[in-house]
């Protein structure tokens, strides 16, 4: 089902071939190898989490602004938590190999208009300080100039 969903939904197809590795788990979209900042200065990889509304075989607009996170708590460059995006800390299994530590609230104007752009616009929020620590990391592991 995975790869037949990502091959109808053009938003997904998107963050596919932008070299996002991504999947779907369940009812949700995962996005892994997210390079974020810790407490402690260091570069971390996690993966951020969104259930998927679809309308039939495919995706349609997100029905929620929120995305989850797997990881520890996420930093800026200097070590302060980013709580302007940290929701909630509470960790729970959402599905049989799927757990989540964090949840992220950063809602737009008009709420996001499909997953790339969600899902791209929390990997900036987390990767940028991962970059401003090592600027060589990047969420898009699977680009063909990154092998």
């Amino acid at each position: 089902m995975s790869a037949a969903l990502i091959a109808r939904s053009p938003d997904l197809e998107r963050l596919q071939a932008e070299g996002y590795d991504i999947e779907i788990v369940h009812t949700h979209l995962v996005v892994r190898g997210v390079p974020y900042a810790t407490a402690d200065g260091e570069v971390e990889q996690g993966d951020l989490v969104s259930t998927l509304n679809l309308g039939g075989n495919k995706t349609v607009s997100p029905d929620t602004h929120v995305v989850m996170f797997r990881g520890q708590q996420p930093c800026d460059a200097q070590g302060r938590p980013l709580t302007a995006i940290i929701n909630a800390s509470d960790s729970r299994q959402l599905a049989p190999g799927l757990e989540i530590n964090f949840t992220f609230s950063s809602k737009p104007a008009g709420g996001y208009p499909d997953y790339f752009e969600k899902m791209t616009t929390y990997v900036r929020m987390l990767e940028g300080p991962a970059q401003a620590i090592d600027p060589d990391v990047s969420a898009r592991s699977l680009r063909p100039d990154a092998a």
